[in-house]
Formats: C-alpha cells, structure tokens, sequence
C-alpha cells in the first residue's frame, strides 16, 4: 500500500498561495526533532534550513562548499547532514544548505525527486506518494 501525505497550501504567503508540506527534522541521534512547515520549490536544486534550526536539532556540519543564487551569484554555504521525515516517509543522511538570509525551509529537488509530487492550483493542495 502507498502512504499518500496531502498539506494545503499557505494561502498567507506573500502573493499567490504557496505549495508547502509539513517536515520532520532530526540531527544527531541525542538530539531533538522538530516538525516545521517547508516551502516546496522545484526551482531549487538543493534544501535549505535555517542554520538557528540546525543547530537546535545538533546537526552535524559537514563542509563548506559554494552555491549559486538566482541571479548566479556564487556564495559560500555551510552544508549539514539531518535525517527529513513527510509522514512515514523517512530520508536519513541528506545534505542541507544552513540558509543564514531567511527563517524559511526550502524543500529543493534533491529530496523532490525521490518522491512524486502533485500541486492541485484550483483546489490549493499538494499530494506526496513515493
């Protein structure tokens, strides 16, 4: 059987209403989760968390490493390692951008395409199977 997760959208985002989901978030395995409402954006290649949530969840840092801003500026990012859960849906060992501009997570195509992703506009809801 396939475990279907429906969220609606954040109609209170600024402009048209947002794809969002509902994320689990653990770092290492003495520390705590949290469960937090994430952006889905298939624009982006990779997923951002705030960096003050990583540390709450004791992430473990990884590296540094470089990453390109919509415009293509090049930035120097710190990359962490969590496990993400949507549900029952669990992806442990994923690398994260430490997003230090914005409070928002970025749910990015490298855990999107492990998924399939429905975006309902007219009705306002996002479906996730895998």
């Amino acid at each position: 059987m396939t475990d279907v997760f429906s969220f609606e959208y954040d109609a209170e985002y600024p402009g048209p209403a947002f794809p969002i989901l509902t994320l689990g978030i653990s770092g290492m395995p003495s520390g705590k989760s949290q469960t937090l409402t994430a952006l889905i954006d298939s624009g982006a290649d990779a997923t951002l968390i705030p960096l003050k949530t990583l540390q709450a969840v004791k992430a473990r840092k990884m590296d540094t490493r470089w990453a390109r801003n919509i415009s293509g500026v090049r930035y120097r990012v710190a990359m962490y390692i969590v496990t993400l859960s949507i549900g029952t849906l669990t992806f442990p060992d994923i690398d994260v951008i430490a997003n230090q501009q914005t409070d928002e997570i970025v749910i990015g195509r490298d855990i999107l395409n492990q998924l399939i992703v429905t975006l309902n506009g007219p009705i306002e809801r996002v479906v996730i199977t895998q």
